[in-house]
């Protein structure tokens, strides 16, 4: 997988493609991001208010039956990727659409989601959308680019975070809220 030089390519957007659900996914939790973005996430992510936190996704969609079958083989794919730690040092833009903060390093993400690819090659990430995969916390999408600039600029002087990734979870829609299902040391 490889990062593109340019995060803020104008003509980069998220395409919302309808995902067959109840999909899960594997993220990364990231609550250290918590006091600094859910304000904001809660009006400009649509994903908070149904109980997803801030964090950075390392597989979606994954289909029911793999998310029900496949917590074994999800162990055995991360359990020697190991913990790390994590800084995410600046706000970022796909377009003018959607507001990220940026890891400082990407590739322990990047590993994580290698290696659950390299366990489940028919699941792409994001169903294979996008040529790069791009580890990114999401703050919002689909609002108006006056809110995400507001964001942005109340956001930038409170980086950056740091924390420690320890485990990776499972999510899935549960009676419309997301729940943690299980989680993965790494």
């Amino acid at each position: 997988m490889r990062i593109p030089a340019d995060h803020d390519d104008p003509e980069r957007t998220l395409v919302s493609a309808p995902v067959a659900l109840p999909a899960s996914a594997l993220i990364i939790e990231v609550p250290e991001a918590g006091p600094v973005v859910d304000p904001w996430r809660a009006s400009l992510d649509e994903l908070a208010p149904v109980g997803v936190p801030a964090h950075v996704t390392c597989l979606f969609p994954i289909p029911p039956e793999d998310a029900m079958t496949g917590p074994a083989k999800i162990a055995d794919a991360v359990r020697d990727t190991g913990a790390f730690d994590y800084t995410f040092d600046r706000c970022a833009w796909f377009g003018r659409t959607v507001l990220w903060l940026a890891p400082q390093d990407p590739t322990p993400f990047l590993r994580l989601t290698h290696a659950l690819t390299t366990a489940f090659p028919h699941l792409l990430p994001y169903e294979g959308r996008f040529p790069e995969v791009i580890p990114h916390l999401t703050i919002g999408h689909k609002c108006p680019a006056e809110a995400l600039d507001d964001a942005e600029r109340d956001i930038t002087p409170q980086l950056p975070i740091h924390g420690r990734a320890t485990h990776l979870s499972l999510y899935s829609p549960q009676q419309g809220v997301w729940t943690r299902l299980q989680s993965f040391p790494l």
